[in-house]
């Protein structure tokens, strides 16, 4: 009771910042102008796009396993290398990063600023076959949520999964990667 007492007829609370203040009529009826619209249609489930990529590649072939101090590197016959280093500080925690290209050796001083914006907003342009929209419906809020950096020296995309969900989360990688 104290709270509806507290709550009750103070109306909205609005706050504006604007060169000169809105009349109190203007609020009023930006605030209500919906009220006399249309009621809202009936929520429906959208449907659901279906994975467009298939299956995961089959594994590469490994060329060499080299067990150093820290971690274990494999390097694979197509060229690529896998750094593994197993810690006990973040149990189910798999930090992935992918490091890739030359980075700011390829881009031109005069898009320099944009590839740094661009980076940031890759994951949130989707993929050729799936829009950003159709990538988390599949793959859940959080799919698409990595981070692309550009260093001086290559491009580095970062994400941390779970055990549970490395899977999902390599496949999406690997559609954005190609």
């Amino acid at each position: 009771q104290a709270f509806r007492l507290d709550w009750a007829g103070a109306g909205p609370r609005l706050g504006v910042t604007a060169p000169k203040p809105p009349t109190r009529e203007a609020l009023v009826a930006a605030w209500t102008r919906n009220t006399s619209g249309d009621a809202p249609s009936t929520y429906t489930d959208t449907k659901v796009a279906s994975w467009a990529y298939g299956p995961l590649p089959a594994a590469g072939k490994i060329a060499r396993r080299e067990p150093l101090p820290d971690f274990t590197r494999i390097r694979f016959q197509n060229g690529v290398v896998l750094n593994l280093k197993k810690t006990s500080y973040e149990a189910g925690a798999i930090q992935i990063w992918i490091q890739f290209g030359a980075g700011r050796r390829e881009i031109p001083n005069k898009v320099y600023f944009a590839s740094h914006l661009a980076a940031g907003l890759f994951p949130y342009g989707g993929v050729g076959r799936h829009s950003f929209e159709e990538l988390q419906a599949l793959f859940g809020s959080a799919a698409p949520a990595f981070d692309m950096d550009v260093t001086d020296y290559s491009f580095i995309i970062r994400h941390t999964a779970s055990t549970d969900d490395l899977i999902y989360r390599l496949r999406l990688l690997s559609v954005y990667l190609s």
